[in-house]
């Protein structure tokens, strides 16, 4: 804001501190002493938000190496191990332990228990078999030490992940989150994306109450990255984008594509066809919850037909919006 107000008072983009330090005391007889605009002033978070931001990106910064190793490994195991080449681990979130190894990167490894945990006796022999026919049968030349030292990176990865993630916990189920806690179990959000929404909205008073409905309504979309702003150079294309936190834009676009998307779709009959489930559903039975479910069939579904391309992407844009706005009426209204 400085470097804009620089440019069309003084009519020069280049920098200066002194003119800069006497802009910065301009504005904050304009914005504290005459008129309070808390936009302009940094607030002191509650340590525990502070806490829970920390651990959630601890949680995303392992998520890069992590792809990595797992990429790695699974290209050796294309000629090492053709049968497991495409393996996936299915993470709940919200429920990992650090004791529980991924069973079969934890036995690619040989690293078969830790602490109370053990891979299951059926398990481990069901591995053990199929390896040693696809050995015998040609299908492969057999795990390496490479490829098993990348296995045990990955079980690392997770023992990290899952530590982190009890820390939240722990932070997460703190009885002041608790009035959030009752908002959140509306819309059926993982123990992730209520850490995120907290680092967005916690004090809700003094953050949102202190403004008209409709303006705070609009500065908690912004603040949960949904703020849309469109840019016009005089040309006939105009570039639209999104601004504040990714973090949390990506996590409510995520959380409508797995839970939402995947959960309902409209029946193929003639006039559109009624709304339903599919076993993917995970939403609970809310009224809210229900108004996402027909606002994303409404726009995901034409004349009975999903849509593709540009236009699923707009639906998902949109849904993501109603999400965050159907979740700041419930807050405004929560006791």
């Amino acid at each position: 804001m400085i470097k804009d107000t620089r440019k069309s008072y003084g009519g020069t983009s280049n920098k200066s501190d002194p003119y800069d330090a006497l802009l910065m005391v301009a504005t904050y007889f304009q914005h504290y002493q005459i008129a309070y605009d808390r936009r302009y002033w940094v607030r002191e978070r509650p340590p525990e938000v502070a806490k829970i931001e920390q651990c959630l990106r601890d949680i995303g910064s392992f998520n890069k190496p992590r792809t990595q190793t797992i990429n790695q490994a699974k290209s050796r195991l294309v000629y090492e191990f053709p049968a497991k080449a495409k393996v996936r681990v299915k993470k709940e979130s919200g429920k990992l332990d650090p004791d529980k190894l991924p069973a079969w990167w934890g036995w690619a490894c040989g690293w078969t228990s830790q602490g109370s945990w053990e891979i299951p006796k059926g398990i481990k022999t069901k591995f053990d078999n199929e390896y040693a026919k696809a050995i015998a049968a040609g299908e492969g030349t057999g795990i390496s030490e490479v490829t098993a030292r990348l296995a045990q990176q990955i079980c690392m990865w997770h023992q990290s992940e899952a530590m982190v993630e009890q820390e939240l916990l722990s932070y997460l189920n703190l009885p002041e989150f608790d009035c959030y806690h009752r908002v959140f179990d509306k819309f059926g959000f993982g123990c992730r994306e209520r850490g995120w929404l907290l680092t967005r909205c916690v004090p809700f008073d003094e953050m949102f109450k202190c403004l008209p409905k409709s303006k705070a309504m609009r500065r908690f979309r912004q603040l949960c990255g949904l703020g849309a702003t469109q840019v016009q150079s005089g040309k006939a294309d105009t570039r639209s984008s999104f601004t504040g936190s990714k973090e949390t834009r990506s996590t409510l676009h995520q959380f409508v594509v797995r839970a939402i998307e995947r959960g309902t779709h409209r029946e193929q009959k003639p006039g559109g066809g009624a709304i339903a489930t599919t076993p993917y559903d995970c939403l609970p039975k809310s009224p809210e919850a229900h108004s996402l479910r027909v606002y994303w069939v409404t726009r995901a579904y034409h004349k009975g037909n999903k849509v593709s391309g540009a236009a699923l992407k707009a639906a998902r844009n949109a849904t993501s919006r109603k999400l965050a706005e159907t979740l700041f009426k419930a807050l405004w209204d929560m006791r």
